[in-house]
């Protein structure tokens, strides 16, 4: 599957924000540019698969979905991803709902998520 997004589709930023012990190579590993690049082709692939399989009722929330990549984790100190659908019933539609009409949601996003990992959590 050839992507339609690119590396330079995404908003990438991100700093030194804090030091990871008093260790400067893994400083280096955990803030550089390779692991950036790593965690955005990650992001990537699952955005692409999130495309093919999200509900496609009015397709606004494929639409409204957004990869950000920065330093983040716990103390910031290494590249995070984040991948998130910005329509307000997104949760619902991710997660289902128990109240107001239930329904059972299409868990599209953790899916895959997984389809991509190297390990399952």
């Amino acid at each position: 599957m050839v992507s339609p997004y690119r590396l330079t589709d995404i908003e990438v930023y991100g700093g030194v924000a804090g030091e990871i012990g008093d260790s400067p190579g893994l400083n280096e590993v955990s803030r550089g540019a390779k692991l950036r690049t790593l965690v955005t082709q990650y992001a990537l692939k699952v955005r692409n698969i999130y495309d093919g399989s999200a509900p496609l009722r009015s397709g606004q929330m494929i639409a409204s979905t957004e990869i950000d990549v920065y330093i983040g984790g716990y103390d910031k100190k290494r590249w995070v991803a984040e991948i998130t659908a910005k329509v307000p019933y997104a949760a619902a539609s991710e997660l289902g709902r128990h109240k107001y009409n239930p329904y059972e949601g299409s868990g599209a996003l953790q899916n895959s998520l997984y389809a991509v990992l190297p390990e399952r959590i």
